[in-house]
């Protein structure tokens, strides 16, 4: 291969521009469960600040994200869990107080007092990361504003 090859542009063209902060327009909230019967909250959106995709729209990321189970179950039963369970249990309660904290936000419906729910329309500043499928997924909420031009943008600035 000719060394013409080896120009840092290549390095560019692989990077994912849908992965890191972004603000996030919450297109659908659904309400539903897991297969075991659980409950769950899916979150949809797209990622405003990335390139379109193929199709030329915004990329979509998503959050499922469970009810966190009581503090006296999580004391009680927490020593039993898998490391799986632990873990997003962990994240789950990093959420819902990123939520709370910086957007008076909560993904229960209805929210606790003083919180208002997840709505499609709202915008919100997050870090996305891939899982193991490929498929993009809301791992934190950030502080509005925090760096991109998007960010606390009005509905009539959202190009779509």
């Amino acid at each position: 291969m000719s060394t013409n090859y080896d120009d840092p542009i290549f390095d560019e063209l692989g990077k994912d521009d849908r992965l890191g902060s972004h603000d996030w327009y919450v297109t659908e909230v659904r309400h539903d469960s897991w297969p075991s019967g659980d409950p769950r909250t899916k979150i949809v959106g797209s990622i405003l600040d990335a390139a379109a995709d193929q199709s030329g729209g915004k990329p979509k990321a998503d959050l499922t994200i469970s009810p966190l189970p009581s503090v006296e179950v999580i004391k009680a039963e927490s020593a039993q869990w898998t490391r799986g369970k632990r873990m997003a249990v962990s994240s789950a309660r990093n959420i819902y107080k990123q939520l709370a904290e910086l957007y008076k936000k909560s993904p229960d419906e209805p929210p606790p007092d003083g919180l208002s729910p997840i709505a499609a329309g709202d915008v919100f500043r997050v870090h996305i990361e891939k899982n193991r499928e490929g498929f993009c997924r809301v791992v934190a909420f950030k502080a509005p504003g925090e760096g991109t031009k998007a960010s606390g943008a009005a509905m009539s600035d959202i190009p779509f």
